[in-house]
C-alpha cells in the first residue's frame, strides 16, 4: 500500500482503516476492469472466429460513474486536513 512502518504509528486507527479500505476498493475496481476487458475481448474473439460481420464495435467510449483513484485521493487528502485542522482546534 506503500505505507512506510513509521508512518503507520503516527495514524489514528480510523485513518489506518480509511488507508486499506481504499486500497482494497482500489484493487476491486482494478480487478472488475480486468474481468470486463476480459470479457470483452472473449467476445470479440468468438465474434472474429465464427462470424466477423456481426462483431459489435467496443470503440465507443462509455462513461463510467465510479470515482477515479485520483479524485478518491484527492477526497481522502481532504479528509485527513480536515481532521488535522479540526484537532489543532
Amino acid at each position: 500500500m506503500g505505507l512506510l512502518h513509521d508512518d503507520f504509528w503516527r495514524h489514528s486507527l480510523r485513518e489506518c482503516d480509511l488507508i486499506i479500505c481504499e486500497a482494497l476498493a482500489r484493487q476491486k475496481s482494478e480487478l472488475l476492469t480486468k474481468r470486463i476487458l476480459n470479457q470483452e475481448l472473449a467476445v470479440l474473439v468468438s465474434y472474429a472466429f465464427s462470424d466477423p460481420a456481426k462483431m459489435p464495435d467496443f470503440t465507443k467510449e462509455v462513461i463510467d460513474k465510479q470515482i477515479s483513484e485520483k479524485e478518491s485521493a484527492i477526497r481522502l487528502r481532504s479528509l485527513f486536513v480536515g481532521w488535522s485542522a479540526k484537532s489543532k482546534g
